[in-house]
């Protein structure tokens, strides 16, 4: 009973915090991603105060790998240069931050975030808890010789951390946005399984592992499985004999939680406690 009570709690404070965010999101940015050429001039990105009063602003910047399995990792950068990286956005105003790449001559495209954070402000005779709103958005810098979109090869599949994934490999020198997977299953020719699970990002020459979200059960009702990665520049599809003994490593029903958390954190808005 008393569980039962902690998790009601819970439920209602999250509901509380994430219709405190909606509120909270009072600013935009445009574009969502920005895309430079070596050598090229600086880019720029507009930020958008909605709200009916000033905002303090923080820009920051973090260079974007994507280390074993394709996670994304994020660290310090000094290679990425953008100016202000702190400012004030007037009411219903806007601001223009530039940002340009000054480094040595690029054999890949080199991948970046741009954090753009709405610094809290106390206001006099007002409680309550203060969010801290951030956009993370991507910022690409390829090479003069890059050529066009990669197409993506769905390499095959394997069990991470008692997962079904499928990889996905990007033998190209720029990002290839994989927006959807599409997942059939079937067996003796009948078709017994249909899943779409979120793409993400895969960075110029990663092979990364995308969650297939089956559980272990309805692995076994499969014998064939079908990968269609939907990506910006087209579709490819590839069929694997799916094996018993594959199924049976299965541990847990696929999530994003631990595959594609990244989607959640460092592909749109997010908030923390200030």
């Amino acid at each position: 009973m008393k569980q039962s009570m902690k998790n009601i709690l819970l439920a209602m404070l999250c509901c509380i915090a994430f219709n405190h965010l909606a509120m909270a999101n009072t600013f935009n940015v445009f574009p969502m991603r920005l895309e430079l050429t070596e050598g090229a001039k600086i880019g720029t990105v507009t930020v958008v105060n909605n709200n009916d009063s000033p905002a303090n602003m923080q820009v920051r910047a973090m260079k974007w790998t994507q280390g074993e399995h394709g996670r994304d990792t994020m660290e310090n950068t000094d290679e990425l240069t953008f100016f202000p990286k702190i400012f004030k956005v007037p009411a219903h105003g806007q601001k223009v931050v530039r940002v340009g790449y000054q480094g040595k001559p690029l054999p890949r495209e080199l991948s970046f975030r741009l954090f753009i954070r709405e610094l809290p402000v106390e206001e006099p005779g007002k409680m309550g808890m203060k969010m801290a709103v951030q956009i993370s958005m991507p910022v690409f810098i390829r090479p003069v010789a890059a050529g066009k979109m990669p197409s993506p090869e769905v390499k095959g599949i394997s069990i991470v951390d008692g997962k079904l994934v499928g990889w996905i490999q990007n033998p190209g020198l720029r990002y290839l946005m994989v927006r959807k997977l599409e997942v059939s299953g079937s067996k003796g020719g009948a078709s017994t399984y249909r899943g779409t699970p979120n793409g993400w990002y895969v960075l110029a020459g990663v092979n990364k592992a995308f969650d297939l979200g089956l559980s272990r059960k309805e692995c076994a009702g499969i014998d064939t499985l079908k990968i269609n990665a939907v990506t910006s520049n087209g579709h490819w599809e590839k069929s694997f004999t799916l094996k018993p003994a594959l199924c049976k490593k299965i541990t847990g029903k696929g999530s994003k939680k631990e595959m594609d958390k990244s989607a959640a954190v460092h592909g749109g808005i997010s908030a923390s406690r200030s």
